[in-house]
Formats: C-alpha cells, sequence, structure tokens
C-alpha cells in the first residue's frame, strides 16, 4: 500500500494546563516535606527549603509534562477501548515506570551536586514509593477524563442519530459518492458503495474495499463521517464506521455491548458501545 499522504490523529482533549500547574506547585510542596520532622511553617524561613522546592518544582513539571505528553501520544495510537489491555500495560511502563525512574535519576543528580551519594540516604525506601504513588495517582487522573470524555463522545453521536421522538434521522443531501486516494505513482476514485468501511490504526485513517483492499486517506473519521449516507454507513466505535452492506451478523456482548462481524473481516473483535447499542439495531432493521 504506496500513499502519500498522512491524516492527523483524532485525540482527547485534556484542557487542564491550570491544573496541573497547582498539582505540581502542590506535589512539590509535599516531596519536599515528606519524612521532615521540622515543622513546615519554620522552615518557610530558611533559604533551604526554597533550594529544595524550587528543585523539586522543576523535577515534578518536568514530570507532568512527560506524562501529558505521553498520554496524549497514546491515547491517538491506542485507545483505552480499542485494546485496554495493552494500553494499560503500555501506560504503566511509560507513564508510571519510566517517570519514576526519571525522578530517582534527578534526585540522583541533585543529591550529587551536594556531594550524597543517594543510594546511602532513605529515598528510595520513603520518597520514592511515595512519588511513585503520586504519578500513579496522575495517571488515573488521565484515565478517569478519558472515558468520561469518551462517554460525552458517544452520547453525541447517539444523539446525532436519534430525533427527540426516538426514531432515525439522516443527512443525505451532503452524501459523498467517491472518495479520491492517492499513490505515489496514480491518484483514482473509489466509489462509496464499494467501501466496506473505514477505520483509524495506529494514528492512520483508512477504507477498506469489499475486495479488501485498504488505501489511507487525509482526512480524519469525524469529517469523512459527515460526508456519508447516514443510511448506508453507522460510526460504531471512536475508530470505526462500517457499511450497512459490510455486517455479516451481530450479537449481543457483556455489559450492553454488541458484537459486530463484517465482511471483509476486521483484524479484531469490532463492537458497538452500551450507548451506542440502540442505534446499531435500529439502523439493521430498517
Amino acid at each position: 500500500m504506496e500513499v502519500i499522504s498522512y491524516p492527523t490523529g483524532k485525540k482527547i482533549k485534556y484542557n487542564d494546563l491550570t491544573l496541573r500547574i497547582i498539582a505540581s506547585f502542590a506535589a512539590a510542596h509535599i516531596v519536599t516535606e515528606f519524612g521532615g520532622n521540622e515543622p513546615w511553617l519554620s522552615r518557610l524561613l530558611t533559604g533551604m527549603y526554597y533550594i529544595e522546592f524550587g528543585t523539586t518544582l522543576v523535577i515534578t513539571l518536568l514530570l507532568v509534562c512527560y506524562i501529558y505528553r505521553c498520554t496524549c501520544y497514546l491515547d491517538v495510537r491506542l485507545g483505552w477501548h480499542e485494546k485496554p489491555l495493552k494500553r494499560g500495560i503500555l501506560q504503566f511502563i511509560f507513564g508510571v515506570i519510566c517517570p519514576t525512574l526519571g525522578a530517582f535519576f534527578l534526585a540522583a543528580l541533585y543529591f550529587a551536586y551536594f556531594g550524597v551519594n543517594i543510594l546511602k540516604t532513605n529515598y528510595h525506601l520513603y520518597a520514592l514509593p511515595f512519588i511513585a504513588a503520586l504519578i500513579t495517582l496522575f495517571n488515573a487522573y488521565y484515565l478517569v477524563y478519558y472515558l468520561l470524555a469518551e462517554s460525552k463522545y458517544y452520547k453525541a453521536i447517539a444523539g446525532t442519530a436519534l430525533d427527540t421522538s426516538g426514531s432515525q434521522t439522516y443527512d443525505t443531501e451532503t452524501s459523498k459518492e467517491v472518495f479520491i486516494v492517492h499513490t505515489l505513482t496514480k491518484s483514482f476514485p473509489v466509489q462509496t458503495g464499494d467501501i466496506a468501511y473505514f477505520f483509524r490504526d495506529n494514528g492512520h485513517v483508512l477504507l477498506r474495499l469489499f475486495h479488501g483492499a485498504d488505501h489511507l486517506l487525509s482526512q480524519s473519521l469525524d469529517q469523512i463521517e459527515k460526508q456519508l449516507d447516514g443510511q448506508d454507513f453507522l460510526r460504531v466505535a471512536r475508530h470505526m464506521i462500517i457499511s450497512h452492506k459490510a455486517v455479516v451478523s451481530f450479537m449481543p456482548l457483556t455489559f450492553g455491548k454488541i458484537g459486530v462481524t463484517l465482511n471483509p473481516p476486521y483484524k479484531e473483535q469490532v463492537s458497538a458501545s452500551k450507548l451506542l447499542a440502540r442505534n446499531f439495531r435500529l439502523w439493521m432493521d430498517r
């Protein structure tokens, strides 16, 4: 599959810069005073507190920025609902273990500046596990944020497919009949009726024809969805829009989801969430 166009992946927008800054200041103070014996109010009058706090704040800001960017990167390439186990493992490795090791390395540099070997202190026994717990909590916050944002997104999709009376509504005036795909040597039209489904894989958006060929597109799934006839295509998940003609069978899954079998087959189980299950049944039974 030779292509020259690359789409922009869709990701959750975490509008929490202010929260990240406030959380960094709070975490830096807590870590600075963790395990100390002196009252923190009296410590505020010493210059050493501000040296320790300033250094810890810089480290904390770096770690928080890393976790944020790492989470955004993984969101684009592997959503939590696509492969939750794999995503959870990757999030734990890159979102928890790596920043924890980074915190230890940066703290070791700070200790070394003052001529102290960090391994001869109790930092790794008390402070480091506490820091790891804070990092884990921060990752958990992003997971909850993601799930809430995705739930809101699914409800928005469901709202566009049903009117207030519960009947299906479609906009066929702007439905696209042809998609132009480009290779290194030529461009050619693909009839919409020949497309089995559109899907996102590793941050790229592709279409799959009924005879199995894949072609990369430069549009996002959101843009494509607006150009399709709702009677023929349905967004069953964040990463997939399917053709009615591609559905071979469907069956109920756990938690109210619906498993969908497609032809040509997809690489993994395709499922409509509980929020979209009713829309899917109405779409099929027409």
